[in-house]
């Protein structure tokens, strides 16, 4: 009788074995992206541009010397990070302003759905809550399906 548990317990422990694999090491990071459609004239340069997420703010700066010499437009985006552990909705806004003038480039709004990712499989770490947001170049943030 204690040979057969022995070669059951034996068993069992090589299929476990058996079924384990190796985790790649993709990261991710918790947080909203935004990517913006339309392209802006490099004559309004300085831009700021910033990205919320409920209370959670990131501000940036594009200056001429981010743009290629020969280039007449630039594009933007935008991120923020979370420490989400969560799926849940969040309130998102995106702004684009001339530094020098002021004048307020894009200003839009949107929900977006925080989406459970695990870019490396099952059972293996990070586990990441993001969305995917675009700005089409007027109106409102529109979620990425």
């Amino acid at each position: 009788m204690r040979s057969a548990r022995r070669c059951v317990l034996v068993a069992a422990i090589v299929a476990v074995a058996g079924c384990a694999h190796d985790c790649t090491k993709i990261g991710c990071i918790a947080g909203v992206d935004i990517a913006v459609t339309k392209e802006f004239a490099v004559d309004v340069l300085p831009v700021s541009v910033t990205t919320c997420a409920d209370d959670v703010c990131n501000t940036g700066r594009i200056d001429k010397s981010m743009t290629a010499p020969d280039r007449t437009t630039f594009g933007v985006g935008g991120s923020v990070v979370l420490e989400e552990k969560r799926e849940r909705d969040v309130a998102v806004t995106f702004e684009v302003r001339s530094v020098s003038t002021g004048e307020v480039l894009v200003k839009a709004s949107g929900t977006a759905r925080l989406v459970r990712s695990q870019p490396n499989g099952d059972g293996c770490e990070p586990v990441c809550y993001g969305a995917n947001l675009t700005y089409p170049g007027t109106g409102d943030l529109l979620e990425d399906q």
